[in-house]
Parts: structure tokens; C-alpha cells; sequence
């Protein structure tokens, strides 16, 4: 997912989306699977982040078990990348 604006939670996806002072890794799901809000791990994905990813998001496209990953680093390969099994569980933050 690449994009410009405001998403459904009201995060600027404009440069440098920040939640709290902090850089957000930022993802589109359909609420009734995820829950807006709700802190998730992808793995594998495509940015190869293993922190939290935040349900932010919601499109037209995004129907079910389809997540789509906020492509924020302009990498070309980030942006055509897609894989059918993956890992989505919620996350529980070191301890």
C-alpha cells in the first residue's frame, strides 16, 4: 500500500507518520477481521520489520483475510510485494 492523506484512524500518511513521537509501521485491514487500532506482527513482510505494525487503515480492497503493509520507504520492491502465507498475531511487546 502506498498512499498519500489521512487514514480511517486519522494518521497522516504524508512523509513521516508519527503515533505518540514515535515512527508508525502502518498496515490496512478490514475491521471486522482486525480491529482498527489494534497493534499486529506480519511475518514475513515486506518492509522485514519484526516490531508492531498498527491496523490503521481501511479500502475497497481490503475484504477479509487480506492485510496490506503502508509502503512508507519508497522501496521498489516493498511496493510490488505479495505472499499468501504469513504469520498475523497480536502483539505482546517485550518483557
Amino acid at each position: 500500500m502506498e498512499g498519500t492523506g489521512i487514514s480511517a484512524t486519522g494518521l497522516n500518511l504524508r512523509g513521516d507518520s508519527r503515533a505518540g513521537g514515535r515512527k508508525v509501521h502502518e498496515v490496512a485491514v478490514d475491521p471486522s477481521v482486525i480491529p482498527l487500532g489494534s497493534l499486529i506482527t506480519i511475518w514475513p513482510n515486506s518492509l522485514n520489520y519484526r516490531g508492531p505494525f498498527l491496523a490503521a487503515d481501511t479500502g475497497g480492497d481490503i475484504i477479509g483475510y487480506h492485510i496490506d503493509v503502508y509502503n512508507w520507504t519508497g522501496s521498489e520492491r516493498a511496493a510490488t510485494y505479495s505472499r499468501s502465507n504469513v504469520s498475523v498475531q497480536p502483539y505482546h511487546p517485550p518483557r
